[in-house]
């Protein structure tokens, strides 16, 4: 892991923020870290649902701050993204014990933790486990922004 850990994760990206600076955030420290900053797809209006194209092709992808509606931000590429459905005390060990990292909080109380890798080697995606799970190479989360309806 490398540069995303540099500012302490008491930086939230979250609903405070103007949704273009929530953009600019991710970018920003995408970039200092040195890896790929196009990583960003739309997403049907409401939804965590892809536009109509392949959002795991990286030539489809673009910056999060050209996106106005809902957007991804895509694992690999020496990303993991740490999705947290769950409170704190009820994470295992090992997730608690990573590093300070850039934290998204989540409308519904979740987080996701970004980290920059160095050596992504055996790194992949998880499937959901009983406290979330972990983003790679194909995987997204929903961008801060974003506005899902669980609703529907």
């Amino acid at each position: 892991m490398s540069d995303l850990e540099r500012q302490s994760n008491k930086e939230f990206v979250s609903g405070n923020r103007p949704l273009r600076k929530q953009r600019e955030v991710i970018e920003n420290r995408l970039r200092e870290a040195g890896i790929r900053t196009r990583r960003s797809i739309n997403l049907k209006n409401g939804t965590k649902v892809p536009d109509r194209i392949d959002h795991t092709d990286p030539s489809n992808q673009t910056f999060p701050g050209l996106i106005h509606g809902n957007y991804t931000i895509h694992g690999g590429d020496d990303l993991i993204i740490i999705d947290i459905d769950v409170s704190i005390n009820k994470l295992p060990d090992w997730v608690r014990e990573l590093p300070e990292t850039l934290t998204i909080e989540t409308p519904h109380g979740g987080l996701h933790l970004y980290y920059a890798l160095e050596d992504d080697t055996g790194i992949s995606s998880t499937g959901s486990m009983d406290w979330g799970s972990t983003r790679y190479e194909g995987w997204y989360t929903v961008g801060p922004g974003s506005t899902v309806d669980h609703q529907g």
